[in-house]
């Protein structure tokens, strides 16, 4: 019985790592996206003053 309620904790622990190791991941290229779009959008607006 103890042995089946470690593995169930260990899968547990390891589903819920993978879960916050997504969700990590998926900010970091929301991130990253978001940052290039404001890029982007500067070069288009200082390319506009420019001209």
């Amino acid at each position: 019985m103890d042995d089946i309620s470690r593995k169930s904790r260990i899968l547990g622990l390891l589903f819920l790592g993978g879960y916050y190791i997504e969700i990590g991941t998926m900010s970091i290229v929301e991130d990253r996206l978001w940052k290039w779009e404001c890029g982007m959008r500067k070069l288009e607006g200082g390319n506009k003053a420019k001209v």
